[in-house]
């Protein structure tokens, strides 16, 4: 599962895996704080949170996380608290790549700009 855009946060990998480290040695990303170490602390009290936001091409695509970002990295700080099996909510379209996630909407997806 990759972010959605390129993150130093993972060192160019889009990977949450290779953030969590950078996240818990102090690395902001984009300069600001994700909340990861807090949300990996309330994971080992007990919390339960909502369902990441995936997107994909398709069948064979790989899952991009559109939304959860900071969920998905907390995890990766407690890998022993990922439950067996994690809800998520999936998007897909075949135009996935042609989506600009810098704009307000997507001509392609409908959405005004």
């Amino acid at each position: 599962m990759r972010w959605v855009r390129s993150s130093s946060a993972a060192g160019g990998t889009r990977l949450a895996v290779d953030a969590a480290p950078r996240v818990r040695a102090g690395f902001a990303p984009f300069g600001f704080p994700s909340g990861a170490l807090e949300l990996a602390e309330a994971l080992a009290a007990g919390a339960v949170f909502l369902p990441l936001i995936l997107v994909t091409t398709g069948p064979g695509g790989g899952l991009v996380v559109l939304e959860g970002h900071s969920r998905l990295t907390a995890y990766m700080l407690v890998p022993d608290l990922l439950p067996p099996e994690l809800e998520v909510l999936v998007g897909s379209s075949p135009t996935m790549t042609r989506w600009d996630s810098g704009t307000a909407g997507d001509r392609d997806a409908g959405l005004p700009r």
